[in-house]
């Protein structure tokens, strides 16, 4: 690839490894918004950063609060507002979930946003990435062993779906919930024994819960027949799958693991990331 010009907008340690690996492979990079990080780092300010840049990507999540850039290693807020996206015009901006910038300011139509988190790429590593943080976070809170421990999956997307699969191989006694039939089908045909998530509560003896439903599917009545030796591992974006009260009350462990990529593996995130903005860059040449 030509060298290009890219522009590195808040976020976390996954992107300093994308700002990392675009430079090493040629291209002219610009970063803003890590001054707390290190002095490696030579920040260049926002106007900067977007004037000598075509290529814009913005931070995973894009906001925390759906005001501000998400920048947790930078004391300057950058406010998603109308002079920022102003700065934005003419530029080819990717980002993580267009949907939630829409949220924050519909103006953002008129701005070139490519999206890459529905990029088939993008979804099969990062969620691969997720189950193995998840069950890094297990064996280090768990306290027992994974195998011979009953564990159970909720929801078959591709995180589930990779989660099952990386607990069976390691011996669990893997239950996975669902809510459509095809996907019972197919979590029986991999080994698993498969619940419908509506009956939910009709199952209990988990050790190990990992929920990776972004809705509220686990009361009190699916919580109540666990016991303080479980543990729960919420995957889910906020503000995850569980009742809290219902936790409290019951007295159980709760993890709610968010940006489990970013936080464990964020070199191996990074590259995904710069991977699929190739991509995207080649099969629309931008």
């Amino acid at each position: 690839m030509a060298k290009l010009r890219f522009g590195i907008v808040g976020g976390d340690k996954r992107q300093i490894k994308l700002y990392e690996s675009l430079v090493l492979d040629g291209h002219l990079v610009h970063i803003t918004g890590f001054e707390d990080y290190s002095d490696d780092i030579k920040n260049s300010n926002l106007k900067n950063t977007l004037k000598n840049s075509d290529y814009i990507i913005l931070p995973i999540p894009i906001s925390r609060d759906k005001k501000f850039l998400n920048m947790p290693f930078s004391k300057n807020k950058v406010e998603i507002s109308e002079n920022f996206i102003k700065l934005l015009e003419n530029k080819k901006v990717f980002c993580y979930d267009v949907g939630s910038l829409l949220s924050i300011c519909k103006n953002f139509k008129k701005i070139n946003l490519y999206d890459f988190s529905q990029r088939e790429e993008f979804v099969k590593e990062n969620a691969v990435l997720t189950a193995i943080g998840a069950i890094d976070i297990a064996i280090k809170n768990y306290g027992k062993s994974i195998y011979g421990s009953r564990c159970l999956v909720c929801g078959f997307g591709r995180i589930g779906s990779a989660l099952a699969t990386l607990l069976k191989s390691m011996g669990a006694v893997v239950s996975v919930s669902a809510r459509k039939i095809d996907d019972i089908l197919m979590i029986k045909s991999c080994g698993c024994k498969a619940i419908l998530t509506s009956e939910i509560y009709k199952s209990r003896g988990y050790d190990l819960i990992f929920n990776t439903v972004p809705s509220q599917i686990l009361g009190y009545k699916e919580l109540k027949y666990l016991t303080r030796n479980s543990l729960i591992i919420d995957l889910a974006s906020f503000p995850g799958g569980l009742d809290k009260r219902s936790v409290e009350q019951l007295n159980l462990r709760l993890i709610h693991a968010l940006g489990v990529p970013g936080k464990f593996f964020p070199e191996s995130s990074g590259k995904i990331i710069k991977n699929t903005i190739y991509n995207m860059i080649w099969e629309e040449d931008l």
